[in-house]
């Protein structure tokens, strides 16, 4: 299985899968340019009571978008493709 991290290693490893269990923006910084074909993401919309989804402000979750969405263009090879559910 080919290792898509520069220094992190999973929390769990078997013959078809690995888990890793860490911050996302940690994970994504360690994780090779152009490296993955497909990425399928369910991101927070900050609208619900729950409390890891309370906007904190336009700005502020903008930039958190911003700053995940241009993680995924790195992570991305050439014809990689995004899916983010809405």
């Amino acid at each position: 299985m080919r290792n898509y991290f520069r220094n992190l290693q999973p929390y769990f490893r078997d013959d078809n899968s690995e888990l890793y269990l860490h911050d996302t923006f940690e994970a994504l910084d360690d994780m090779l340019e152009n490296c993955v074909d497909m990425i399928f993401a369910d991101p927070p919309y900050f609208i619900s009571k729950a409390s890891w989804d309370v906007s904190k402000g336009l700005n502020e979750d903008f930039e958190f978008h911003k700053r995940w969405l241009t993680e995924c263009k790195r992570l991305l090879k050439p014809n990689g493709t995004l899916w983010v559910s809405g």
